[in-house]
């Protein structure tokens, strides 16, 4: 780069159609030696996405226009300090709207305009028993829309709608996310249980049950002093107490029912034979989520289960889930057992869903103690 000396026409530097003076910031004809630095522009928001596009642009076209220089090293970390100074505010800026306080005014449009065509908004502050008030009036999918409006909208709803699961008397499934849709569900169904549950007994209960197997698992536990009475009717009304997840509480109280269910003679001549083996393995399923102390004290009940499985038949539900429950037992309550080895020495050749080895270590285990 060629220089020239004060009195000269000014400093010149090479170009690619040659030499032109170099510019600075300041009029060259000054008599101050230091440059003038221009005032930083203002970016409107507008503007602000445009410019980023530009910066993404002009890196992307440097990438592949060729391999860059240790001279270049100051100013990449300067690009790269800056588009972490960007980050960290867009990353406060992000945060601050979250955690701004749901009392934080709204603005509203309204029908005025502005002279440009634009519309007016108006700021309003609403007490929070103003929004439960108004909520109060809502449908689930319109809380749904409102939803949408503000966060002190969406905690309103929030509120509002966990107050209406608690007056239906329900419990959610654990980290089960309470949402609008599930809300209107959940009331849509509170509203048809009554109806189905006094519905004439006898070819009804068939669409009783199918109804029933499509219901959230609270509603139904909602109603299983209902259900209950319903078992003698038709066996398909465990199933129906298994979709409902009852509390390891309620099972305890209701153990004698299980017990009587697992072990209930099973017609095979029966047109409903289907169905009983499926209240039956429902029933072993409903048992294994006893309290552990309540399975030690009731197992012994319900090991005449494996006296049904023959070495020609195929493995049975019932006789899995009773060997599982069997294996997470302690060595001394295995060595109480009546007829253990008696029961679980055809197993031992068995090889489906690793039955075998199970039965195998549950006799170990039970000799170990005596």
């Amino acid at each position: 780069m060629a220089v020239s000396f004060k009195g000269q026409a000014g400093p010149t530097m090479a170009t690619p159609l040659g030499k032109r003076p170099l510019e600075l910031d300041g009029s060259t004809g000054s008599s101050s030696d230091q440059p003038v630095r221009k005032a930083a522009r203002t970016i409107d928001v507008e503007d602000r996405m445009a410019v980023l596009h530009d910066i993404r642009d002009s890196l992307r076209s440097l990438a592949s226009s060729g391999p860059l220089t240790k001279a270049h090293a100051d100013v990449l970390g300067a690009i790269g300090v800056q588009v972490s100074l960007l980050r960290d505010a867009f990353t406060r800026e992000q945060e601050r709207i979250r955690n701004r306080p749901v009392s934080e005014a709204m603005l509203v449009r309204t029908a005025d305009v502005h002279a440009d065509g634009s519309s007016v908004w108006h700021e309003v502050i609403l007490p929070p028993e103003m929004f439960d008030r108004i909520i109060g009036y809502l449908t689930p999918k319109e809380m749904g829309r409102v939803v949408c409006f503000s966060r002190a909208w969406k905690a309103a709803v929030d509120a509002n709608a966990h107050a209406r699961i608690r007056e239906l008397g329900l419990e959610l499934e654990h980290r089960q996310r309470l949402t609008m849709r599930l809300l209107s569900t959940l009331e849509e169904q509170m509203k048809r249980a009554p109806s189905l549950l006094a519905a004439p007994r006898g070819a009804g209960l068939q669409t009783l049950y199918d109804s029933f197997v499509d219901f959230e698992p609270c509603v139904l536990r909602r109603h299983l002093d209902q259900i209950v009475p319903l078992i003698p009717d038709h066996p398909r009304a465990w199933q129906v107490l298994k979709y409902s997840r009852p509390s390891a509480e309620w099972l305890a109280q209701h153990v004698d029912l299980l017990v009587s269910e697992v072990v209930a003679p099973k017609n095979e001549d029966d047109d409903d034979d289907v169905w009983q083996e499926l209240a039956a393995d429902a029933a072993i399923g409903l048992f294994i989520e006893l309290p552990q102390a309540m399975i030690e004290a009731n197992v012994a009940r319900v090991l005449s289960v494996l006296d049904r499985q023959t070495p020609q038949d195929a493995l049975e539900i019932s006789t899995y889930l009773i060997v599982h429950a069997l294996k997470d037992l302690s060595p001394a309550v295995l060595a109480r057992l009546p007829g253990l080895r008696e029961r679980l020495q055809p197993l031992l050749a068995r090889t489906e869903h690793g039955i075998g080895e199970m039965a195998s270590e549950i006799l170990y285990l039970a000799k170990a103690m005596m």
